[in-house]
């Protein structure tokens, strides 16, 4: 696939398909049209037994879709959700489906941090993975890329930590909650340069955890 600027690599939003921007849709095949780049998973809030072979099964036919170009959202939510067996037994099947498509995983984590580290670990993936949204401060987030995670910020992220992020993990994201430009705004304010340095520097880096080249 033709590498093109990525300067949001989460959001809801289903407005015209295109490029610059990676919808979250689900397991809904419907959704991934030509024109658009899109990440497909189940959502631990979605999670139910009912019915989810069926969506694995869906979600099999996207994950070998050339612009379905990463696998999530998924993930492990300690607040909601079925139980936390079940979710982690839902995030490995996902996590060996983008082994198998060798493509990225976006992952939504409440308060199961130190259990995702540990199924990186046992899942034995060398796939990119990435912790959408991150709040958390320096410290945790230097944990985390020292296990080898990507992380994507929003408007709810912390100005210390986007100040010390290293630039391959200054991936911004909107989670269909604002304007691009306000996430790109707050980076400058942290980081201390301008708009286009963090519209530069962050499609380089959304494009790089995609593999996009």
């Amino acid at each position: 696939m033709t590498a093109m600027p990525v300067y949001d690599i989460h959001t809801h939003c289903r407005t015209a398909p295109d490029c610059e921007s990676v919808l979250c849709i689900g397991t809904d095949i419907d959704l991934a049209v030509p024109g658009g780049l899109y990440s497909a998973g189940i959502h631990p809030w979605d999670l139910e037994r009912d019915g989810y072979y069926g969506r694995l099964q869906a979600l099999e036919r996207l994950a070998g879709m050339e612009n379905v170009v990463a696998i999530g959202e998924c993930g492990l939510d300690s607040l909601r959700g079925p139980d936390i067996a079940f979710q982690k037994e839902a995030f490995m099947e996902q996590a060996a489906t983008a082994a198998r498509v060798h493509k990225p995983m976006i992952l939504h984590v409440v308060r199961q941090f130190d259990t995702l580290i540990s199924l990186r670990k046992q899942s034995g993936s060398s796939e990119r993975w990435l912790i959408h949204g991150f709040r958390g401060g320096v410290r945790q987030m230097e944990q985390l890329l020292d296990n080898g995670f990507y992380l994507s910020f929003g408007i709810g992220s912390k100005p210390e930590t986007l100040a010390a992020v290293p630039d391959y993990s200054l991936i911004l994201e909107t989670d269909g909650k604002c304007p691009v430009h306000a996430v790109q705004e707050l980076a400058a304010s942290a980081r201390c340069c301008n708009v286009q340095a963090i519209r530069d520097a962050s499609a380089r880096a959304s494009c790089d955890f995609l593999g996009l080249h």
